[in-house]
């Protein structure tokens, strides 16, 4: 097992995606593992699935920013001719769709990952806690007593200022 994991990691240190298919979960550590090697992660699935594989409400995370989004039903058709196509399209004007997506990577990536600096992963954890347990009168009340920071952009490298904690 040690082998197939130190393979495993080789090879996501040498690639540029990582492909996260319907049927890895939250339990599954392949998103994870992709963020923390740095690699673009390559979601297979229909937006409406997000909230079971990802850790986090896209309030909180720009995943449709953060990853390359592939159809379902394109990639079970047809998987190198809609990869070929998305290729293309990433690396038209000069890779400018490719650098655009590396950078909304870069900046989001505290929010998922607990390694990186200025790591946000227990704010999100917090913040989703409260937004599954919570009722929205709740919610509601505890917002106005103590404000959660603006929505995050994608763009966003800065960290938060302290006047936007929680």
């Amino acid at each position: 097992v040690r082998e197939s994991a130190v393979d495993n990691g080789e090879w996501l240190l040498q690639s540029r995606f990582s492909l996260f298919l319907r049927g890895d979960t939250l339990l599954s550590a392949r998103l994870a593992d992709a963020d923390w090697a740095g690699v673009l992660t390559a979601f297979v699935g229909e937006p409406v699935a997000w909230r079971q594989v990802l850790p986090f409400a896209p309030h909180l995370v720009r995943y449709d920013t953060r990853m390359l989004l592939l159809s379902e039903e394109a990639f079970l058709a047809d998987p190198e001719r809609l990869l070929a196509k998305r290729t293309d399209e990433l690396l038209a004007d000069n890779g400018a769709q490719l650098r655009a997506l590396y950078a909304a990577f870069w900046a989001t990536r505290r929010d998922v990952v607990w390694e990186a600096a200025d790591s946000r992963v227990a704010e999100n954890v917090l913040i989703s806690i409260a937004n599954r347990c919570f009722s929205d009168a709740a919610l509601r009340r505890v917002s106005a007593a103590c404000p959660l920071p603006r929505p995050r952009a994608a763009n966003e490298f800065e960290p938060l200022r302290p006047d936007e904690w929680l």
